[in-house]
């Protein structure tokens, strides 16, 4: 019975050494500590395997005699010797296995206090959980700053619950060497090792545990620290517990690190598509509701919601967008393809808009399901617009181009015809005199026009030069004025000047505002009927010098005068077949105010008459 005892012994612990090997990972022994106890547990089978030999010899060949007893005492001998090593490597590897253990369980325990939490929530009961485990008095979690030369404290638990966070220096501190990979873990005297750093002498810290919070690319984020008043008495439970967990911390940092840097690329799209004016829209199969982003409501002034009805949509549209509209979003929706439309629709407001809707089938979804973008393309299509009726109001200009040429050709023509024919010696000397007179009137007009067609090109190209000169605009008011008179007393008004009585010397280009002036009262003696009366005027307005030119005439309306001011346009169309000029006259007038820092100023009534101011910066006028 004693044989089978002492057999079954070896055996057995044979059988555990099998086990051990076999379920050492899932044990989660270290490699040194297990190693030992296998070591032992061999010792232990060798030590007892010498003793069931000694049984087995002396019952089987009486070993017990005289003669044979040195050797059975010799192989007792060994047999104990093995026993006590085995004993004596087993119990240290059982405590070093306690030990890891003990950690294991510290950290279990850690792992469960901070669950599934994430960001602040996560930080709080991490530090909370270690200062319960390793007594701390304080833990944080810090952040490094850009610089390197300081951690933010995000997280702070105290012995008393959370406290404030702070910022910590990193010179003369513990945690500087930590990030640098010096030690991690002072298990006593730390504030005496480190006496420029004030925190840990002010709270008369001990104990001190860190790891850095490194990221994937290797670079340190920040920095996981518990500081104690005592003297660590685990330095190996504490390390292990701050390497495992500042790992988790640096999963987060990432993590909240690439959060903000989805959502600011986020917010660099949105604010791309706000400035580009894109929204985005997504309806799927079988549903009549669209869901818009913000942009779309913005463009179509619907009020903002979850997702809108395509019939509220498309009740902004007019009867012959909607149609288009319909037809293409179902001709694309039939043959899952990518549909692009233009569309007029008319705001709640009031406000005209234009768009285009562009679509495409969702990858991956059910058949019907689509997404796309919407732009306001208003600013675009009011350009079109603006083209077109810019090259129509050109091709109008060279015709009334054409009119205007020949109307001086033709008295230029026939006078010259009849001054140099054979009946011309029958004409009086006075009449040959008013033949030429016409022909010189009729070449001076000619030149006019083409001078004014020259000058618009300048103007176009930005290329006006000036020659400015002391000029005294009252004496300039008045030649023009004189030159005009003739003119409107043919047409059957009045001119009438309001002028000072002394100069009022400028520095400005003196044949551009002649020409400006003639141009204005030109116009107001084409617009006025007869009887009326025109009016022009100098004085000081604000800050500017104004000439003024008051008609009695039929006026203007705002729409006509913002179509004066442009190139090749008359006030009112159906005048330019009874008024003769090319439509140029404001325009270029306009420009050689603004050439000379100045400005047109335009104030019309229809029915009642037509004030023109043409304003020029006081700091034109000398000694002014």
């Amino acid at each position: 019975m004693i044989v089978a005892i002492e057999i079954a012994i070896p055996l057995t612990l044979l059988a555990v050494i099998g086990l051990l090997v076999r379920h050492r990972k899932r044990l989660g022994a270290a490699r040194a500590p297990f190693r030992l106890l296998v070591s032992g547990l061999a010792l232990l089978v060798c030590g007892t395997s010498l003793f069931t030999l000694q049984l087995l010899a002396v019952d089987q060949f009486a070993w017990s005699s005289a003669s044979a007893q040195p050797v059975s005492r010799s192989i007792s001998v060994a047999g104990l010797v093995l026993v006590a090593i085995s004993l004596g490597g087993w119990l240290p590897t059982l405590l070093s296995t306690s030990d890891i253990a003990r950690r294991a369980s510290a950290i279990d325990r850690i792992v469960r206090a901070i669950g599934r939490t994430s960001g602040e929530a996560l930080y709080r009961s991490l530090t909370a959980a270690i200062a319960e485990e390793l007594q701390a008095d304080r833990v944080f979690v810090g952040r490094l700053s850009p610089d390197g030369t300081s951690v933010h404290a995000l997280v702070v638990h105290g012995s008393e619950g959370p406290a404030a966070s702070f910022r910590y220096r990193l010179a003369g501190s513990p945690c500087a060497g930590v990030l640098s990979g010096e030690e991690t873990v002072f298990i006593d005297r730390v504030a005496e090792l480190f006496p420029d750093d004030p925190p840990l002498r002010h709270r008369r810290i001990r104990g001190y545990a860190a790891n850095g919070i490194i990221g994937r690319d290797g670079k340190a984020m920040g920095i996981l620290v518990a500081l104690t008043k005592h003297r660590l008495t685990d330095a190996e439970l504490a390390a292990s517990i701050m390497r495992v967990f500042s790992d988790r911390v640096a999963v987060e940092f990432e993590r909240e690190a690439t959060i903000a840097d989805l959502a600011a690329s986020r917010d660099q799209l949105l604010e791309a598509q706000s400035l580009a004016k894109i929204g985005y829209w997504r309806s799927l199969s079988g549903e009549t509701s669209v869901w818009w982003s913000p942009e779309v409501f913005a463009m179509t002034g619907l009020p903002p919601a979850e997702s809108v009805d395509l019939a509220d949509f498309l009740a902004l549209l007019g009867p012959e967008d909607r149609e288009h509209y319909q037809r293409q979003r179902a001709v694309a929706f039939g043959q899952g393809a990518r549909f692009e439309v233009d569309v007029r629709l008319i705001r709640p407001d009031g406000q005209e808009r234009w768009l285009v809707i562009i679509g495409k089938p969702v990858p991956g979804a059910s058949v019907g399901s689509y997404h796309g973008l919407v732009q306001d393309i208003t600013a675009r299509k009011q350009h079109e617009h603006e083209l077109l009726d810019a090259y129509a109001a050109k091709t109008q200009f060279v015709a009334l181009l054409s009119h205007e040429l020949r109307s001086p050709l033709n008295p230029i023509l026939g006078f010259a015809t009849l001054l140099a024919g054979e009946s011309a010696e029958r004409f009086t000397a006075k009449a040959r005199r008013d033949h030429a007179q016409e022909i010189v009137n009729a070449a001076e007009l000619m030149i006019r026009l083409v001078d004014d067609i020259l000058d618009l090109a300048d103007v176009e190209v930005n290329a006006v030069a000036l020659d400015l000169a002391a000029t005294d605009l009252a004496d300039l008011i008045r030649l023009v004025t004189n030159r005009t008179r003739g003119q409107a007393t043919e047409a059957g008004l009045t001119i009438a000047t309001d002028l000072p009585t002394g100069p009022v010397s400028v520095r400005i280009d003196r044949r551009r505002i002649k020409q400006i002036l003639f141009n204005l009262i030109s116009n107001a003696i084409k617009f006025t009927p007869a009887g009326g009366r025109i009016a022009v005027g100098l004085s000081t307005v604000g800050r500017d010098i104004a000439v003024t030119v008051t008609d009695t005439g039929v006026g203007m309306t705002a729409e006509q005068i913002q179509r004066l001011l442009q190139p090749f346009r008359q006030g009112d169309e159906r005048l330019g077949r009874t008024v003769s000029g090319l439509g140029l006259g404001l325009a270029i007038s306009k420009a050689l105010a603004e050439a000379h820092g100045g400005h047109l100023a335009i104030d019309s009534t229809p029915g009642q008459g037509t004030t023109v101011a043409l304003h020029l910066p006081r700091s034109a006028a000398i000694g002014g």
